[in-house]
């Protein structure tokens, strides 16, 4: 029995996809806030770092299933999950006081499982230090957004953490 698009959403490829997308708009959301650390907003920094790490293992899980689903009928769709790479030079990022971490430089369908599989996850945040008051006395308050999430998965030896740029990596789902 053909399937009219109003039915599409009893699929299954449609409703990981659906839940894809709906996540992958959070994460966005998440990687795009600033918050200051003098600010009231700043006692909820522990809530959604915990948020990214649920969403980002739901948004890969989601997003395993509808490839895998696809790739049933387009198995080039596979391929390309194997050859984006959402930072291919695995390029360094400096983090403020931590010194600088470096990007992941495997493949989008790597990454996704690692994630899936991880034992361990982390957000970092990009922070912004600024000069408040620039008479004396001086205090320097920082703004932080979420922008990277670290993981290391049971299928690692080295059991060393891992970073993606969360944009960069839903870029690669979405392009």
């Amino acid at each position: 029995m053909p399937l009219e698009l109003q039915d599409g959403r009893w699929s299954m490829l449609w409703r990981y996809h659906d839940r894809s997308m709906e996540i992958a708009t959070q994460l966005l959301a998440f990687s795009r806030m600033a918050v200051r650390d003098r600010g009231v907003f700043w006692h909820l920094k522990i809530r959604w770092n915990i948020q990214i790490e649920n969403l980002m293992h739901d948004f890969c899980y989601a997003v395993r299933k509808g490839i895998e689903l696809t790739a049933k009928v387009h198995p080039e769709i596979s391929d390309l999950a194997k050859t984006c790479f959402p930072h291919e030079e695995g390029g360094f990022v400096k983090i403020l006081g931590e010194g600088r971490i470096q990007l992941c430089d495997r493949s989008f369908w790597w990454i996704v499982n690692r994630i899936i599989h991880s034992r361990d996850t982390f957000v970092k945040d990009q922070t912004i230090q600024e000069y408040v008051s620039p008479e004396p006395p001086h205090y320097i308050t920082n703004t932080f957004s979420p922008k990277f999430f670290g993981f290391f998965s049971d299928l690692d030896q080295d059991k060393e953490f891992r970073y993606v740029e969360t944009e960069e990596l839903l870029q690669c789902y979405l392009g």
